[in-house]
This record gives C-alpha cells, structure tokens and sequence, in this order.
C-alpha cells in the first residue's frame, strides 16, 4: 500500500509501558523507534 503524505500513529501506552510489553528496555525501544525512522526518510529521499 503506499501513502502520500506523513503518517502518525498515536499509542496510549507511554515508552517505558511499551518497551516493558515488548520485553526491551526504554532505550533500546527508543533506538529502534530511531532507526525505523532514519529509515523511512532514506526511502523517501531514494524515491521509494
């Protein structure tokens, strides 16, 4: 499927319930937030 424009999705649950959840520890949550996120913007900027 693919989108125009940005797309957010809202979570009830705070990082640290989250990460607890997943069984991870807040930063390593964070991290992985981040690298999901770098990767996104490198697809856009490749024309993904």
């Amino acid at each position: 499927m693919e989108s125009k424009g940005n797309q957010k999705i809202f979570l009830k649950a705070s990082k640290g319930d989250l990460a607890s959840q997943l069984g991870m520890s807040q930063e390593t949550l964070s991290r992985k937030l981040t690298v999901l996120n770098r990767q996104r913007i490198e697809d856009i900027v490749r024309g993904k």
